[in-house]
């Protein structure tokens, strides 16, 4: 059952890309879209508002580095299959990919008040009524003054962590049609711009 659940969402994740965007990406703010040649659309970058505050140096860069994380992860699928000449019996061969992972930190502005960061975050959007575990790449600068805070997140990549009986495709760009869950990969962009806002807040 697993294996046919991580087949279905394989499919979803690269074989329905279609011209038409998620109605519901469309009302979030801050999306900014791109097309292939083929007119197939995907989320460009994502930009967060949030309220300004008054920071040390160092307080962006530790808030940045408790709230966003980039590690290595094994992603799964099958390689190949093949049928016994004795049994009949068909066998999958299972291939894993090791992404490497790295530091958080890109880059921080000498006042402390712009920086850029890196991470992965796992995430389990809900498709067709089943769950399905993937990693959501991205880049992350953060731009903080009395009167704002910006997040620009871009370079979004998705992964589906176990493709099951179907091959390992790795990391692409986030589609932005309904099947490739974007607004689930928002959400989850939200959810780390609220984390470390809270933290910027706590300062």
């Amino acid at each position: 059952m697993r294996a046919l659940i991580a087949a279905i969402g394989t499919t979803l994740l690269a074989g329905c890309a279609t011209n038409s965007v998620d109605e519901s990406l469309l009302n979030k703010p801050g999306v900014e879209l791109s097309s292939d040649s083929s007119g197939i659309a995907y989320i460009e970058t994502v930009e967060i508002n949030k309220p300004g505050y008054q920071l040390e140096k160092d307080d962006l860069p530790l808030c940045l580095v408790k709230n966003v994380s980039n590690p290595s992860v094994t992603l799964k699928g099958r390689s190949s299959t093949y049928v016994s000449p004795f049994t009949g019996i068909a066998y999958s061969d299972t291939e894993t990919s090791d992404v490497a992972g790295g530091e958080v930190l890109k880059y921080v502005t000498e006042d402390g008040l712009e920086a850029v960061a890196q991470g992965v975050e796992k995430y389990a959007p809900s498709s067709i009524g089943m769950t399905l575990e993937k990693y959501l790449r991205y880049s992350l600068g953060v731009k903080v003054s009395a009167n704002s805070t910006t997040y620009h997140f871009d370079k979004l990549e998705q992964a589906l962590e176990d493709a099951g009986a179907t091959s390992l495709m790795g990391f692409k760009k986030v589609g932005a049609w309904s099947s490739s869950d974007p607004v689930a990969a928002y959400s989850t962009l939200e959810s780390i711009a609220d984390r470390i806002d809270r933290c910027l807040a706590s300062r």
